[in-house]
């Protein structure tokens, strides 16, 4: 008998930024999934990620954690979220505040696709953290 997933992760690509949208309850067993895409996307040299978790049943704590996988993740993140987990932005701060990866959390998604796609940035990407092989799509 199969379990199904109680989640999914629909993904694209739009002017370098790569675009996930989470849904459906997230679970710890859930976890590796999500971070062999979010990894994938990282090895094909995409640093910009929107991941938009509206429609996620919460657990997003699991979700925000281990984005920034591995530890010497790079590049930047914007969480699009909905207004009622304001704790979530002080959470993204917290959790990259001495990492090469900026984390950032919106409740408007153009906004979100504005920050990563500006050339600003808090932090530099630091050429010997880059997967082996792979070339930044900024």
């Amino acid at each position: 008998m199969t379990e199904e997933k109680n989640f999914k992760i629909l993904s694209s690509i739009s002017d370098g930024v790569v675009e996930m949208a989470v849904t459906g309850k997230l679970t710890e067993l859930d976890v590796p999934v999500l971070q062999r895409e979010i990894n994938a996307h990282r090895e094909a040299g995409y640093y910009s990620l929107l991941i938009d978790i509206r429609a996620l049943d919460e657990n997003y704590v699991y979700l925000v954690y281990h984005v920034r996988r591995p530890e010497r993740a790079i590049g930047k993140t914007a969480f699009v979220a909905c207004a009622e987990h304001g704790q979530l932005k002080s959470l993204c701060e917290n959790l990259t505040k001495h990492t090469p990866l900026e984390l950032k959390c919106f409740t408007n998604i153009d906004a979100a696709r504005e920050w990563l796609q500006s050339k600003k940035s808090i932090r530099s990407l630091p050429v010997d953290t880059l997967f082996e092989g792979s070339t930044p799509h900024r």
